[in-house]
């Protein structure tokens, strides 16, 4: 899976629309995108666009500064000018998955907009190549990114080095069982558990004194 482009619309600093190319080389054999650029041009504010258009609400640590509340979150992350024009704001990451065929390009893209309470309203939408994907159900779609995009594994990967001393928190978030079950681990200790528990079962059925 890689990561081609990021398009941001009025997030931060990002005023109108900012496309943003990701794209390496196929033969490339250290595939890792690298974002540089003088303090307050937006780098970690691009990481940031990320990983709330893969997870939205359910990225607690985006929210933990604001005690948890999404609709003060979305109302700081929104520019302040498109906010003033009552323009709304959105996400869109663009990738590509081997699994199936290297032409074939996936998007998320997750878009808010105010509404007449002063709320925002999100809408998250899941296409291939260009098309609203109808062989899921929308209320599956956040489903679908956690299986390709495991929360604590893209916590890890679309890393600030500025915050190199946080690495420890990603072992307390969800890192360790998002790898395990990015990698399969967690079936393969379920299989040993259940393979334990066989023979702990056939060892007291053969010896009563065991059993």
């Amino acid at each position: 899976m890689r990561i081609r482009k990021v398009h941001l619309h009025n997030f931060k600093v990002y005023r109108g629309h900012n496309d943003i190319d990701c794209t390496i080389d196929s033969s490339a054999q250290k595939p890792l995108v690298i974002i540089g650029g003088p303090n307050g041009a937006g780098k970690t504010s691009f990481l940031e666009s990320l990983k709330l258009c893969l997870f939205g609400s359910q990225n607690k640590l985006l929210l933990s500064p604001f005690g948890g509340n999404y609709q003060r979150y979305l109302k700081e992350v929104h520019n302040k000018s498109a906010k003033l024009e009552h323009e709304p704001f959105s996400i869109t990451l663009e990738y590509s998955d081997d699994r199936i065929r290297d032409i074939d390009i996936f998007s998320i893209r997750r878009s808010w907009k105010l509404n007449k309470d002063d709320r925002y309203d999100e809408e998250l939408e899941l296409l291939a190549n260009g098309s609203l994907r109808d062989d899921i159900d929308k209320t599956d779609f956040q489903l679908e990114i956690n299986e390709h995009f495991p929360f604590g594994v893209s916590e890890l990967l679309l890393f600030d080095s500025e915050e190199f001393n946080k690495i420890p928190d990603f072992l307390e978030n969800g890192f360790i069982s998002s790898l395990n079950k990015f990698m399969g681990i967690d079936i393969y200790n379920q299989l040993n558990k259940d393979l334990a528990n066989v023979k702990k079962i056939q060892i007291s059925q053969d010896d009563k004194q065991i059993g």
